[in-house]
């Protein structure tokens, strides 16, 4: 059976990611949201859902655990 891990990001509506949940890779400071999208791909994360509200996006994550 498949075992996942996942993750978050909140991006705000200028697409800068504001906050990551289950990531935990340390950075002086929070890439654009398509900087963000290559770095996290790069590593095997697969965005699987995004929700727009008023003040910007929810984004979700998964990949496959190791």
């Amino acid at each position: 059976m498949t075992k996942w891990e996942y993750m978050s990001a909140w991006v705000d509506r200028n697409w800068e990611v504001k906050t990551i949940v289950g990531y935990d890779e340390k950075r002086e400071r929070l890439p654009q949201f398509v900087e963000f999208l290559n770095i996290v791909g790069l590593v095997g994360w697969e965005m699987v859902c995004m929700v727009s509200v008023d003040v910007g996006h929810r984004v979700f994550f998964k990949r496959e655990k190791e």
